[in-house]
């Protein structure tokens, strides 16, 4: 299930964009704890979150990052940003 992730130009609500759970993606999930960041880096839009290593505390990851670009595609409700590609810096 795609979560919504409100979008605000100038502090007034612009839209809502749906972005593809990271539990659908194993090779993403494996480590995430939450935590991220979203932020538009050139053409895509990117999800950013930590890496929890086997004993780390939520608080206090020591296993890296991991970034995810998105791409739009279609949703069942209009658009949806979909990812197929996991950027880790480990």
């Amino acid at each position: 299930m795609a979560s919504p992730i409100e979008v605000a130009v100038d502090g007034s609500l612009e839209f809502s964009v749906y972005v593809t759970s990271v539990a659908k993606n194993p090779e993403a999930a494996s480590g995430y704890m939450g935590h991220e960041e979203f932020a538009g880096v050139g053409n895509s839009f990117m999800q950013r979150f930590p890496i929890d290593a086997e004993g780390d505390a939520n608080t206090d990851p020591t296993g890296g990052s991991k970034q995810l670009p998105y791409h739009p595609a279609a949703g069942e409700a209009g658009w949806a940003l979909t990812s197929c590609e996991v950027v880790s810096d480990r």
